[in-house]
């Protein structure tokens, strides 16, 4: 994980690139622990019977997987007090297997240095999987 680089967020311009990140493969193990570390109970993450009830070839990750990503991206940048709001979307199911690419980069920034960060997570073979924008206040 990269370290949080506050100087270089606070000199940051439209156009700059965040330090990637990548993660995965991913298991049905690591599917099944973060159902339970974060308390969701839908089996969809644990039981390929109930996954394929529900139209999948497998059991699939949470979609806070994703949120997750995409929050660290930003967040080892800039530091987690920095970011003030966030928004995800997710586009696509997580299967076992899987290894998840992160990139992002400065979309704006306004008159008192505050910034606008879009991230991207993309699957190994290029399916865009999740995307946010985030918040973040510049930090002296």
């Amino acid at each position: 994980m990269a370290r949080i680089d506050v100087a270089a967020a606070a000199a940051a311009k439209a156009g700059d690139e965040l330090p990637g990140r990548v993660v995965g493969p991913l298991t049905r193990m690591d599917f099944a622990r973060f159902s339970v570390a974060t308390d969701d109970p839908n089996r969809v993450h644990v039981e390929e019977e109930v996954a394929a009830a529900a139209g999948f070839p497998h059991v699939i990750g949470s979609g806070g997987i994703v949120t997750g990503v995409l929050t660290d991206v930003v967040t080892a940048w800039a530091g987690l007090e920095a970011v003030t709001s966030g928004s995800t979307r997710m586009f696509a199911p997580l299967f076992p297997g899987v290894t998840l690419r992160a990139s992002g980069s400065v979309t704006g920034r306004d008159d008192n240095g505050n910034l606008t960060v879009h991230v991207v997570v993309d699957d190994e073979a290029g399916t865009r999987v999740g995307e946010g924008t985030f918040a973040v206040r510049q930090m002296s």
